[in-house]
C-alpha cells in the first residue's frame, strides 16, 4: 500500500497504476487564512507584508477575498489587522494535504480494482488520476505516434536540472506557414489541474478532429497549437518528491540557500515593476535579471520562433478567473474592448457545461503582477509577431477557494476538462477568424 505523506514508495507502483508520490516537507503549524480583501488593500503595503512574513498568496478573487497561507502566529495576526477582516479557511495545513493524500491513494486503489491504465492508452481513463512528469512525457510521445498526420512532439530546451521541455504540435501537414496558438501549463509546480487539463484538451481536440468536427479541421488547416506541458519542469517533480505545495522553479541562488524562481514573474515585460519580490526565499522572487531562468527563455525563445503567435493561454489554478491584460497597469490595453467581449463568451462557454462561474476580468484587477507570462505575450513579443498581437490570457482554474485550493480531488480532473474545453473551442473559433492585426 502506498504511504503518501513519507518518503515510502512502492516498488510496483507502476504495475498497480500508482502514482509515485512521496512528500518529505511538513506544513505542520502553517494556516490559510481568507481576508476581505480589495483592490487598495492588495497593493505595495500587501506585499510588503507578504514579504516580511513569507507568507503565501494562494487565490483571489477581487473585490472579494483573497487566500493567504501564513506560517506562524505572527503572520496571522499582521495579515487580520492589515485586512481588518479574516477567517481561517484552513486550520492546520498538514492536516488538509494528509487528508487529500489519504483520499487521493484511497480513490487510485478503487481505480485500480475497476480498469488498470498505462501510458499506450488514449481513452478517459487516463485523466481519472494526476500523473506524473515521466508518464506525462511518455503518454505524449504515445500520443503523436499514434496519430503522426497531425501531432508531433519537439524539445524546445531544458530545465536547470536538465529536464526536457516537450512541446506538443497539432497540425495538419499542408507545407505553408500557419498563424499559432499557444499554450503553456504548470508554470507553478503545485497547480497539478492545470497539467490535466492542458492533457485533457488536446486529447479531446483531436478525438474531435478524427470524428470530423468541423472546428477542429478548421483549426488544424489554417493554424497551429503548439503546447508546453511543462513550463516548470523540475519543480512540479519536486511537487511529486518533496513538497507538494511548491510553486517555484528548482534553480539555485547565489548568494542565498533559498531555491527557485517564481517563474511568472520573471518574463522581460515590466519586469520588476511591483507584484514580485527581490528576495529569494519569496515565493514571487522574480529572479535576478529578466528571463535569467532557462524555463523562461526556453518559453520565451520558443514563443518568438513560431511567429506569428495569435492567441496564447497560460494555464493557473486556481480561483476560477479569465485573466487579461494587464498585470503592470491600471490603464487598459488597446484591445480591452475585444478581449473583454472574448472573456465574456468563453466565460458563458464555462458555465454552459456545469453551471460553474468564472469571473472575466483584467490582471490588474487581481492584483499587481510584472514578468508576468500573460503580459509578454500580449505585449513584449509583439515587435516580432509578424504583424499581429496575440489575443493572451491566463486562466486560473477550479477550485474557487482554498478548501480544496490547490488538492482538487481527482475526480474533478475531466468535470474541468470538458468545460474548459468549450472555452477553449470559443478561443480558438474566435481568434482564428479574427486575429488582432496591427
Amino acid at each position: 500500500m502506498l504511504r503518501v505523506g513519507t518518503l515510502a514508495l512502492v516498488a510496483s507502483a507502476s504495475a498497480l497504476n500508482i502514482p509515485d508520490y512521496s512528500r518529505t516537507e511538513s506544513y505542520s503549524g502553517q494556516q490559510v487564512l481568507t481576508c476581505q480583501a480589495s483592490e487598495e488593500t492588495v497593493g505595495e503595503s500587501f506585499d510588503r507584508l507578504v514579504d516580511a512574513h513569507y507568507m503565501d498568496v494562494w487565490g483571489s478573487s477581487l473585490p472579494g477575498t483573497v487566500d493567504v497561507l501564513v506560517k506562524t502566529p505572527a503572520a496571522a495576526q499582521a495579515l487580520s489587522e492589515h485586512f481588518g477582516s479574516c477567517s481561517v479557511r484552513v486550520a492546520d495545513v498538514e492536516a488538509h494535504v494528509s487528508k487529500w493524500e489519504k483520499e487521493w491513494e484511497d480513490e487510485t486503489v478503487a481505480q485500480n480494482a475497476k480498469q488498470m491504465v498505462n501510458t499506450s492508452t488514449f481513452d478517459p481513463v487516463w485523466f481519472s488520476n494526476y500523473r506524473n512528469y515521466a508518464d506525462i512525457v511518455t503518454w505524449y510521445r504515445n500520443f503523436a505516434a499514434s496519430n503522426p498526420t497531425i501531432v508531433r512532439v519537439q524539445s524546445i530546451g531544458t530545465s536547470q536540472q536538465g529536464r526536457d521541455q516537450p512541446v506538443v504540435i497539432l497540425t495538419e501537414n499542408t507545407g505553408a506557414r500557419k498563424p499559432a496558438f499557444y499554450i503553456q501549463c504548470l508554470i507553478h509546480a503545485r497547480e497539478w489541474i492545470s497539467g490535466a487539463t492542458c492533457n485533457f484538451l488536446l486529447w479531446q481536440f483531436v478525438e474531435q478532429y478524427k470524428a470530423n468536427d468541423a472546428l477542429a479541421r478548421r483549426i488544424l488547416r489554417q493554424a497551429e497549437i503548439h503546447l508546453v506541458p511543462f513550463t516548470n519542469p523540475d519543480g512540479y517533480v519536486w511537487s511529486w518528491t518533496n513538497a507538494r505545495l511548491w510553486r517555484k522553479s528548482r534553480n539555485p541562488n547565489t548568494g542565498s540557500t533559498c531555491i527557485g524562481t517564481d517563474l511568472n514573474r520573471n518574463y522581460n515585460d515590466n519586469w520588476g515593476r511591483g507584484g514580485s519580490s527581490t528576495d529569494p526565499c519569496s515565493d514571487t522572487f522574480m529572479g535576478r535579471a529578466p528571463a535569467d531562468a532557462p524555463e523562461v527563455r526556453n518559453t520565451a525563445g520558443y514563443y518568438q520562433r513560431i511567429s506569428p503567435v495569435i492567441g496564447a493561454i497560460d494555464m493557473h489554478a486556481y480561483s476560477q478567473l479569465i485573466l487579461r491584460p494587464y498585470g503592470w497597469s491600471t490603464g487598459l490595453s488597446p484591445d480591452e474592448a475585444r478581449l473583454n467581449a472574448l472573456g465574456v463568451q468563453m466565460q458563458t462557454a464555462i458555465r454552459n457545461v456545469n453551471a460553474r462561474t468564472y469571473t472575466n476580468q483584467r490582471s490588474i484587477q487581481l492584483y499587481i503582477t510584472t514578468g508576468s507570462a500573460g503580459d509578454w505575450f500580449y505585449g513584449a513579443a509583439t515587435p516580432t509577431n509578424g504583424g499581429f498581437r496575440a489575443a493572451a490570457y491566463t486562466f486560473e482554474l477550479r477550485p474557487a477557494g482554498a478548501n480544496p485550493g490547490f488538492q482538487l480531488p481527482p475526480a474533478e480532473i475531466i468535470p474541468q476538462g470538458n468545460e474548459m474545453y468549450q472555452a477553449f473551442r470559443v478561443f480558438l473559433d474566435e481568434v482564428e477568424r479574427n486575429p488582432i492585426r496591427l
